[in-house]
């Protein structure tokens, strides 16, 4: 089963004589992944890097490929899930000639893995839009409803705290359905995150069986 992935609309090309004024603002995106071209537009490299200042700044002046870069795309992904799954993506699909790990060349040699390996990135798929949906969903409720109840409800002298107060007050001036309705959101908020928590196990599950099947296709 092939994944169906498309690299990330909100992108940005920049000629290499930009780069370095470009720097710095930068540093108000989320990270991303960066492609390096030639002048013939060929990739040279594919990377992915929470900073993309510094990550571009240390390839620029320090990468043995450095001369030959012309230009560079990014394509910002703040989420660290996504940034791999996009990384692995662009490298297979641009064939970065700097590249070497998560590399495809010899997935004919090995259907079978190869399939394996596209099934895993399909799980990984699956995973990050049920990760999306409960983000999203978790906000929801946060920004509808009151704040949760604080973990410290009773200070060192024995008293109630002033914040653990201050959340009983809100409460007081909701209705019953308004209360109970609260009450059964926070129950499946807390049920999301722990939800998130074992997804982030799953993602780390399936990255580790995509590194096995790696390994033999180098074989």
């Amino acid at each position: 089963m092939a994944v169906a992935i498309t690299m990330p609309t909100d992108t940005l090309t920049i000629p290499i004589a930009d780069v370095g004024s470009v720097l710095e603002a930068l540093r108000f995106r989320p990270g991303g992944v960066y492609v390096f071209y030639d002048g013939l537009g060929e990739c040279l490299y594919v990377g992915q890097s929470k900073t993309l200042p510094d990550r571009l700044r240390k390839h620029l002046t320090s990468s043995p490929f450095a001369h030959e870069i012309a230009s560079v795309t990014l394509y910002f992904v703040s989420d660290p899930y996504a940034r791999e799954i996009y990384e692995t993506y662009a490298i297979t699909t641009f064939n970065g000639k700097y590249n070497r790990a998560k590399k495809f060349e010899q997935r004919t040699a090995n259907p079978l893995v190869s399939e394996e390996i596209d099934e895993a990135y399909f799980e990984i798929d699956e995973l990050m839009r049920e990760k999306n949906d409960l983000d999203a969903a978790i906000k929801d409720i946060d920004e509808r409803h009151i704040r949760r109840p604080p973990r410290r409800k009773i200070n060192r002298r024995g008293y109630l705290t002033r914040r653990y107060l201050e959340y009983l007050a809100e409460i007081s001036e909701r209705t019953d359905e308004e209360r109970a309705e609260m009450w059964r959101e926070q129950r499946e908020r807390k049920r999301m995150v722990r939800r998130l928590v074992e997804i982030e196990s799953e993602y780390r599950g399936i990255k580790d069986k995509i590194t096995r099947l790696l390994r033999k296709l180098a074989v």
